[in-house]
Order: structure tokens, then C-alpha cells, then sequence
């Protein structure tokens, strides 16, 4: 489990560093500064990603959960509420 909640430092180019092939959870509701690019790469390298919270992150768009349907099987909840570019 990861939790970076609130942290407006997190950038898409974090997630270059960081492994995510075990991650289960993760918690990036208000990281405002994080794109879809970000999701993607978490989609892409995340297989058995269960939770994700993305609430209040105002740059990620549709095609970030298009990857994480399409890329994380076991994903049973996605928080997204206040995603103002999420139609």
C-alpha cells in the first residue's frame, strides 16, 4: 500500500522511480499536480492493483481509467470523485 494524499509535489514523473509491479493500494486523492501519464504507467505496471483514489486530482482524464480497465484485473474500486475532466 502506498498513500501520497494531499502531497502536491507528486509530478508524472515520479512514478518513472518507482516500482509498482507488487502494489496493491494506492491513495493519491488531492496529488493535484499528477496527469494521466501518471495513471497510465500505474495501469501499466500494476497487475494486481486493487484500490485506487483519485479523487480531486483535476488533470487526469478518461483515458487513464480506459488503461486501468484495461491493464489491472483485479482492480475492484476507483475513487474518483471531483475529477472534473472525467466524463
Amino acid at each position: 500500500k502506498i498513500s501520497l494524499k494531499l502531497n502536491t509535489l507528486i509530478t508524472d514523473n515520479s512514478f518513472n522511480i518507482i516500482n509498482t509491479n507488487n502494489l496493491t493500494h494506492i491513495d493519491l486523492q488531492g496529488c493535484i499536480q499528477l496527469e494521466e501519464n501518471s495513471i497510465i504507467s500505474i495501469a501499466l505496471h500494476s497487475p494486481n492493483l486493487i484500490f485506487i483514489d483519485v479523487r480531486e486530482c483535476d488533470k487526469i482524464k478518461n483515458n487513464a481509467f480506459i488503461f486501468l480497465a484495461n491493464h489491472c484485473f483485479n482492480l475492484q474500486v476507483i475513487e474518483f470523485r471531483n475529477c472534473i475532466h472525467i466524463r
